[in-house]
């Protein structure tokens, strides 16, 4: 319980980052996420109606396309778990015409990591939660859990219209990507 914990807070990958740094400045540089240093091993796009129908449709198809590399079973979960909140937030909140207007992701496997795009073509939204950390709020937890579960979630308002909202999981050692 207390390694999962350390996982989800990102505590894990920071710790040896921190305790080698020489100043609190080169301490906090490690924190942050790094441009991947390679190209993508491989990249796979879906792009489905923003229909409430689509949500298991699109969720399962990026389990199937993430299934080779052998993540572990927490990091699956919270893939899934994250995937199906910032589709469901896509669907919801950024399709205006509904099932008019389409929704995508698209997978990107880097050797170190997992980068997750979901696209809509709604206003845009900045990120900022409704829920102000109410776990009994009747929204806004959506952006709680993508943040707890993923190592870096990032809103980017697109000038055209929409939103891009990046997941990105860290590969562990044990993972396999290919």
């Amino acid at each position: 319980d207390v390694s999962r914990i350390l996982e989800l807070s990102g505590l894990v990958g920071a710790a040896p980052t921190v305790s080698a740094a020489t100043d609190a400045e080169d301490a906090l540089a490690g924190l942050m996420l790094a441009e991947p240093a390679e190209a993508p091993l491989w990249v796979r796009s879906i792009e489905l109606p923003a229909s409430s129908s689509s949500l298991a449709l699109m969720r399962s198809e990026v389990c199937e396309i993430l299934a080779p590399l052998d993540i572990p079973e927490a990091g699956r979960f919270d893939i899934r778990v994250a995937v199906g909140e910032a589709l469901s937030n896509a669907i919801r909140h950024g399709s205006p015409r509904g099932e008019h207007d389409t929704v995508g992701i698209t997978v990107t496997v880097y050797p170190d990591r997992v980068v997750l795009a979901v696209l809509d073509r709604g206003e845009g939204f900045d990120g900022q939660a409704n829920a102000d950390g109410d776990p009994y709020a009747s929204s806004g937890r959506g952006v709680m859990f993508m943040r707890a579960l993923m190592d870096h979630v990032t809103f980017e308002r697109l000038p055209a219209g929409g939103t891009v909202v990046t997941l990105v999981k860290h590969l562990g050692a044990g993972t396999r990507a290919r």
